[in-house]
C-alpha cells in the first residue's frame, strides 16, 4: 500500500495480525517513527481496560 492511500485513511484503526515473533510491532512501530508525527499503541494482551472496550457488540458501519 502506498503512503498517499495510507494518509488518506488517517482516522482508521490498523489491526496487525499473525504468528508470534516475527516481527510485528516491530515493522508497524517503525514504519509509524518513520512517517507519522504522533502515534497510539495500544497492546489488547496487556491492557485490561482497554480490553474492555470490545466486551460489548460493536457495530463498525
Amino acid at each position: 500500500m502506498k503512503l498517499g492511500k495510507i494518509r488518506a485513511i488517517e482516522k482508521k484503526a490498523l489491526v496487525v495480525k499473525g504468528l508470534r515473533q516475527i516481527g510485528k510491532t516491530y515493522s508497524v512501530r517503525e514504519f509509524a517513527k518513520a512517517n507519522y508525527e504522533n502515534i497510539v499503541y495500544v497492546n489488547f494482551k496487556e491492557n485490561e481496560r482497554a480490553k474492555k472496550i470490545f466486551d460489548a457488540d460493536l457495530n463498525v458501519n
